[in-house]
């Protein structure tokens, strides 16, 4: 039961970024918006790589005590600001300095039985879902990529 899944996709981005899932658009559509507009309202905070929700889904198959059992993935806790800053930080000439730091009162989502039972104790980081994401879109885009290297 991930959360929103965020990160690099499988197969080739051939419409740039209109092939993204509905989670890695909003991470572009924060890395692409316009120097003076609003950032989005945030509405969900938990966020997964989809490298860790495929790592879930073989471990769920081959742990026998996963049967039977919901695992919530959700290890990142963020705002859309966060986005922000990650994409000003690694891609400046991208997106202006940061916008309006946000902050969001949520609840907290138990998924202690990822470590216990599945044995995940360590996530992909938010900034390398975010870097790895904006990188491909960028890469899709442009033939030599975002800092005009070759593929």
């Amino acid at each position: 039961m991930p959360a929103y899944i965020g990160g690099p996709c499988v197969l080739p981005l051939t419409k740039g970024a209109d092939s993204l899932s509905f989670s890695n658009r909003l991470i572009w559509n924060v890395a692409s918006s316009p120097p003076n507009d609003k950032l989005p309202e945030n509405d969900f905070p938990f966020w997964v790589d989809v490298r860790d929700v495929a790592r879930a889904h073989v471990l769920a198959l081959i742990t026998p005590d996963a049967k039977g059992q919901r695992f919530i993935l959700g290890p990142n806790s963020v705002v859309y600001s966060d986005i922000a800053d990650i994409v000003h930080k690694h891609f400046p000439g991208l997106l202006s300095p940061p916008k309006e730091k946000q902050t969001f009162t949520h609840y907290q989502i138990e998924s202690e039985n990822c470590r216990s039972i599945l044995g995940i104790t360590e996530w992909i980081s938010f900034e390398k879902l975010v870097v790895d994401t904006v990188d491909q879109v960028l890469k899709a885009q442009t033939p030599h990529g975002p800092r005009g290297s070759q593929p």
